[in-house]
């Protein structure tokens, strides 16, 4: 799984990119603080909502049509979407794929190097389908070796995730 975020214990930068602001702008807003320093974006948010209430006045459509309120709705869903998703095993670690399948990657290339050695002495004194078949079974067992099931490459038969329709993602 990825990195877990504590969002009651942001630093200054995690803020400011979680808002999609600048670190200069989270330091001039005077953002209510934790005690270490630290922000939490539920109190930062409620404290942006405060203001914009307090700047709207008794106009409420001012705040509830803000641009940033707006936004910010926007990414906290799609923010709890992908939580959702990494729950349920749909999103993936993307350092986790990529080491999983560079570790194919070196597999195959040993298996690959391993038939310099293996071929000759097994096509040595056959003909020329015998050698064709040889080499036919040994490439098929690279391929199953490298095509197996594993955690990110399940086979259609075992697999747990719904298939994406075409356009989706």
């Amino acid at each position: 799984m990825g990195v877990k975020m504590d969002f009651n214990k942001l630093n200054q930068r995690q803020l400011a990119s979680a808002l999609g602001k600048t670190d200069r702008a989270i330091r001039d807003w005077g953002c209510p603080r934790n005690k270490d320093r630290t922000y939490s974006l539920p109190a930062v948010i409620a404290w942006m909502v405060e203001q914009a209430e307090d700047r709207a006045g008794s106009n409420p459509k001012a705040v509830s049509g803000g641009k940033w309120l707006d936004e910010y709705r926007r990414e906290r869903y799609l923010l709890t979407r992908m939580e959702r998703e990494q729950a349920e095993g749909e999103l993936l670690c993307r350092n986790e794929v990529a080491t999983l399948w560079a570790s194919r990657v070196c597999e195959i290339t040993s298996g690959l190097q391993g038939l310099i050695d293996r071929l000759p002495p097994l096509l040595l004194g056959k003909d020329r389908a015998a050698m064709r078949e040889i080499i036919h079974e040994e490439i098929w067992r690279l391929r199953d070796r490298y095509a197996r099931s594993g955690k990110h490459c399940e086979s259609p038969e075992t697999s747990t995730l719904r298939p994406i329709e075409a356009g989706k993602r």
